[in-house]
């Protein structure tokens, strides 16, 4: 369970979770950031006082003799490489593995052990590739060496796949368009290890969606994405240089499915044309099996955003219960199109020109009135000096010029009474205020010190 931020910043719980462990390489291996912040804060000592204190090895104690006694102590290579990993370490830089590893049962397979046939039944035990890999390298790297993965991988979960990925091999199996994933072109060395997202060999086509981060970087770094895009540029000059037919599909540039299946029904299209046949697509439905393998992972498109958003009242709820869709719109634009039966509690941006200004203020009887009421455009009248402009119907509420109170002789006897001008103006701001505008102060106040 992820802690709030700012957790571990308190050493109280650093020294709990300290307790759980018995020793700091235990400690470090199973919760790296609390100890992490423990050595940053220097609270290391106090953590791990419970914990004993296992002695250094001086240097050059792991000779051929100690690292043979400290292998006697395991089964397996793997069990004393786990366990006694610097001792491992030295043993196999030295030369001396197999000396010190003799008493061992080795589990390495014969040259030649793993046929088709029995990488398929290895397979078999495991779920997902992932799974496969972690527990059986030697048959899964053999698998990979000899092409046969799709094969003895039939039966597993491959997972989800990115909306646009998926989008494109939904049209391709529907239309009974051979192709191929995450093709590499392994004979031309600068290609070899840049595959691209589809390959159809009939039309010599080569296809790549390039997601949201390819304009913006993983985590919007910027030098990250500069990196992406020198690949996809590099990618897409060796395509057309190599005589292929190529098409390139944008996020940011599609806001549903039925836009990437007119792109790739333009791009088969025009690749036909230049291969000498014509065009002849036929839909049929999907198999189980199929729509398993185009499965998606939740994507928010322009349709899926609006009629998410028809579940709340206002823009502030749906931002709020469901983040992941509004931000969604957000960023491609899609708010004004989703919210077209929300009550906006906000205009939007650029709604205030003059003339809705000073058609708002005639609402008013008074330009306090218009100040202090909510969303009425004032702030962006004065930010734009249409304020005058806009207030011309307004009664003045003060008293007219000749029946003013402050008058300069009202004013002069009441600062007279003062002897500073910060009495003065604390006897009355409105005085003094009217003294400074007037230009009158410094008459006013000329007794002063």
């Amino acid at each position: 369970m992820n802690k709030p931020k700012g957790f571990w910043l308190r050493k109280k719980n650093c020294v709990d979770e300290a307790q759980k462990y018995a020793s700091r390489s235990e400690w470090q291996k199973n919760n790296p950031l609390s100890y992490r912040y423990a050595c940053l804060y220097g609270w290391l000592d106090d953590c791990a006082s419970h914990m004993l204190k296992v002695k250094k090895k001086p240097n050059g104690y792991w000779d051929k003799k100690n690292c043979r006694a400290e292998a006697q102590k395991y089964a397996s290579r793997s069990s004393w490489q786990d366990s006694s990993p610097i001792s491992y370490r030295t043993a196999m830089k030295n030369g001396w593995l197999d000396y010190c590893a003799s008493h061992m049962v080795t589990s390495r397979k014969a040259d030649g052990f793993w046929t088709l046939a029995r990488c398929k039944a290895e397979a078999k035990k495991y779920r997902t590739r992932a799974e496969w890999r972690l527990h059986q390298r030697s048959s899964y790297g053999k698998a990979v060496k000899e092409s046969w993965l799709d094969e003895c991988c039939a039966h597993m979960d491959r997972g989800v796949k990115w909306f646009g990925p998926s989008a494109i091999q939904e049209f391709l199996l529907a239309h009974d368009v051979a192709h191929k994933c995450e093709h590499r072109f392994k004979s031309e060395p600068s290609m070899a290890k840049l595959p691209f997202d589809f390959y159809i060999p009939k039309y010599n086509l080569l296809v790549e969606y390039h997601g949201e981060q390819h304009r913006t970087g993983w985590g919007r770094k910027d030098a990250d994405a500069k990196q992406i895009q020198a690949r996809d540029a590099l990618k897409k000059r060796w395509a057309l240089e190599s005589q292929y037919n190529y098409i390139e599909i944008r996020n940011w540039e599609i806001t549903s499915k039925s836009n990437i299946w007119e792109k790739l029904t333009d791009g088969l299209r025009r690749a036909a044309n230049r291969e000498g046949f014509q065009l002849n697509l036929v839909k049929r439905a999907l198999t189980p099996r199929e729509r398993k393998l185009v499965k998606s992972r939740l994507k928010w498109t322009q349709e899926v955003c609006c009629a998410e958003a028809t579940k709340y009242s206002s823009i502030g709820e749906w931002q709020l219960k469901s983040a992941s869709s509004y931000n969604a719109a957000f960023q491609k634009g899609w708010i004004d199109a989703c919210t077209g039966h929300m009550e906006r509690k906000l205009h939007k941006r650029n709604y205030w020109t003059l003339e809705r200004c000073a058609e708002e203020s005639r609402k008013y009887a008074s330009k306090k009135a218009w100040i202090n009421a909510p969303r009425s455009g004032y702030t962006t009248a004065v930010a734009k000096g249409w304020v005058e402009q806009c207030s011309s119907h307004f009664v003045d509420g003060r008293k007219l010029v000749g029946n003013r109170k402050w008058t300069l002789e009202v004013c002069r006897r009441l600062a007279a009474t003062c002897s500073t001008r910060a009495e003065f103006k604390s006897k009355s701001a409105s005085a003094y205020q009217r003294a400074r505008v007037r230009g009158w102060l410094d008459e006013c106040c000329a007794h002063m010190k």
